[in-house]
């Protein structure tokens, strides 16, 4: 798909699963190849719920500081959404803003032992003023970090709840593995919070 859109956007939508694993490996690819203001490949908005994500690929190439291959967008709040074991990636070789991007209406999502890798500034960024669970996830670079500033796990709303415990971040493949991340960026962070509300 080249959509300046979303590839799948759950409006609202209730207890969606979807699972990528076939023959005990994750056989779904969802792609998004455009790097326009509005491209992502999952988009949950409009109060998404009780989704569960799973066994994917997810790859997407969205340019623009408010876009993510995983865009989390409500005003209204979308609540209890899980994303897991899942590769969320660059589309081809343009990488994305974000691998996952949250605003302020999202919470009780759990991003859990899934691998983000090759974006250009956030790993995961989060601007949510509600609770987000991140744990078991890789978060790495198989190319060189260019961008001026590169976080791998951005958390920036003061009043949200963030829980953060068994991540890896660095490393040119999962759990640290491979060489050492290459980053030509000049400001760089491994965990960013600006919260008051971190565990």
């Amino acid at each position: 798909c080249n959509l300046d859109g979303s590839m799948i956007a759950l409006n609202g939508a209730d207890n969606v699963k979807i699972n990528g694993l076939k023959d005990g490996i994750n056989s779904l690819v969802i792609t998004n190849t455009h790097a326009g203001s509005s491209a992502s490949t999952l988009y949950l908005y409009n109060n998404a719920s009780d989704n569960k994500i799973s066994n994917c690929t997810l790859s997407g190439s969205g340019s623009t500081s408010t876009s993510g291959v995983v865009f989390f967008a409500s005003a209204t709040g979308n609540s209890n959404d899980t994303i897991s074991n899942c590769h969320i990636t660059r589309a081809g070789t343009t990488s994305p803003y974000h691998g996952i991007y949250t605003t302020t209406g999202t919470t009780g999502a759990v991003i859990q032992d899934c691998e983000i890798y090759n974006f250009s500034r956030s790993g995961i960024y989060t601007n949510t003023a509600g609770s987000i669970t991140f744990s078991g996830n890789s978060v790495y670079a198989t190319v060189n970090l260019a961008s001026s500033t590169v976080v791998m796990v951005e958390f920036a709303n003061t009043a949200g709840i963030f829980t953060i415990y068994n991540n890896y971040m660095g490393g040119t493949a999962a759990a640290c593995g491979g060489t050492a991340l290459q980053a030509s960026a000049s400001t760089f962070y491994g965990i960013y919070c600006n919260s008051n509300n971190a565990a």
